[in-house]
């Protein structure tokens, strides 16, 4: 284990936090995760000297892995600030609790010490099956009081050339690569979309922005072993920006429902998220808007299952299913007509 995850390290990290006084860590043994494709991430059991009131017994030590550079650990840097930047900002834990996190630009280093949920906690069980409904409700909720605590805080990020010409890009090979795999409706749309994409982020960076954690899938979300669900906590937040609040949203239903899930459930999430937001401070944003947004936002990530069939480290398995489903959420909302808008 790293000298990042010492016996020593992790005292002074507590200390830091004011969970330990004098008391000392005094062993570490840690029992790794499957390994990711950027970053190696571990539960850390700890002994100490004394049993202090309150220590936890382990923790998550999560760092880049092994021969990972360049968008891997701009992801990792990325999640670093997060838990340095923002979430101490939080008006409540919509996050783990992270007791260390240091990223190093000159080696391309970094790592964080969580919070381990899983004593109250647990990530929904029978991937891919969605959560139930109550659950969900729970996830959305968190998703607004998160966007509300940054409503319009700061002003909205463009992405980038390269991003805008990456997504272009993949949905033109994936085209190519299908072939007759899509209907030529399916190519039609795809078509549509990809001339479309530089439109799309205009005009969701003239919306309503703020801090999204831009990968909002339920798997990333901790829930608390029985209801009430309240208490959801995300984790994996290398992909966190400035952004299109509604990105998050079709991240979850878009994205990952299959279409007889979705038409039963979009529309009550989505007004249990409106709900939410105004009662969490939001003013001048009506429901009508909601859903405007959430359509660009359907047109926006269907982009996304096209650029992870280009990394050959992602199996077909994780982007043809969300390819189907956000392309059957596209036709179900009318998503291109906003296209001639």
């Amino acid at each position: 284990m790293s000298d990042l995850a010492s016996a020593e390290r992790l005292t002074q990290a507590l200390r830091r936090a004011n969970v330990l006084a004098d008391e000392r860590v005094v062993r570490v043994d840690a029992d790794h995760f499957p390994e990711k494709a950027s970053s190696d991430v571990a539960r850390l059991r700890l002994e100490y000297d004394r049993v202090p009131a309150g220590a936890p017994a382990s923790l998550i030590f999560k760092t880049g892995a092994p021969d990972v550079s360049g968008a891997a650990w701009s992801v990792g840097r990325q999640e670093v600030a997060f838990y340095r930047d923002v979430a101490p900002q939080m008006p409540e834990r919509i996050a783990p609790r992270c007791f260390d996190a240091a990223s190093n630009d000159a080696d391309g280093s970094w790592h964080l010490v969580l919070e381990d949920l899983e004593p109250s906690h647990a990530l929904p069980p029978l991937l891919p099956v969605p959560p139930h409904m109550a659950q969900c409700e729970a996830i959305v909720s968190a998703l607004a009081r998160l966007h509300a605590r940054w409503w319009n805080a700061r002003p909205p990020e463009k992405a980038s050339e390269a991003r805008l010409h990456l997504r272009m890009e993949s949905i033109v090979r994936l085209r190519e690569r299908l072939g007759d795999v899509l209907s030529p409706q399916r190519h039609e749309m795809l078509a549509e979309i990809a001339r479309a994409i530089p439109a799309i982020d205009v005009e969701r960076a003239s919306g309503d922005v703020t801090v999204i954690h831009g990968d909002a899938h339920v798997w990333n979300c901790f829930l608390p072993a029985a209801a009430p669900y309240d208490d959801a906590r995300f984790i994996d937040w290398g992909g966190w920006e400035i952004g299109t609040a509604t990105d998050d949203l079709a991240c979850m239903i878009a994205l990952c429902w299959y279409p007889e899930r979705r038409r039963r459930f979009e529309r009550r999430l989505l007004d249990r998220y409106h709900a939410t937001l105004l009662a969490s401070g939001v003013l001048d944003y009506d429901r009508r808007a909601l859903d405007i947004d959430y359509r660009r936002s359907v047109l926006w990530l269907a982009a996304t299952p096209a650029w992870k069939a280009s990394d050959d480290r992602i199996p077909p398995v994780a982007w043809w299913t969300s390819l189907e489903c956000v392309l059957s959420a596209v036709e179900d909302l009318g998503c291109r007509e906003l296209l001639a808008s």
